[in-house]
């Protein structure tokens, strides 16, 4: 069976250049597990996936929101906060022509705001 965009591929960090052109081509999805990630002592505050993924991927353009979200059970637990607290949210899409490169969803814990000088 070939890689297409019926994949879902979890914690893919270690992959080669070819490897990681390949996904990009493919359409499949990249997840990363903050739970694991955390659990095996990796530091999410340096270069991610997607962020290496976007040094190997070419992409034309790309869109960026941002929005309030309830935290999740497991969010809670990671970000240490209650559950139900409001989280920041940024959502950010890159693409290739019409062809989605990578998503990216990163959750900030209560406190957290967006600024902007006018």
């Amino acid at each position: 069976m070939g890689l297409d965009a019926r994949w879902y591929i979890i914690y893919c960090t270690q992959m080669t250049s070819q490897e990681t052109v390949r996904l990009a081509q493919s359409e499949a999805v990249a997840g990363l597990c903050p739970i694991t990630e955390i659990s095996l002592g990796h530091k999410l505050e340096t270069v991610g996936a997607n962020e290496w993924l976007l040094t190997q991927a070419p992409y034309t353009h790309g869109e960026i929101s941002f929005a309030a979200t309830s935290a999740t059970v497991d969010e809670a637990i990671v970000l240490r906060c209650p559950e139900r607290s409001v989280l920041f949210m940024m959502e950010r899409v890159t693409l290739d022509g019409d062809v989605t490169v990578t998503t990216v969803c990163i959750l900030f814990g209560p406190g957290h705001r967006l600024c902007t000088v006018l």
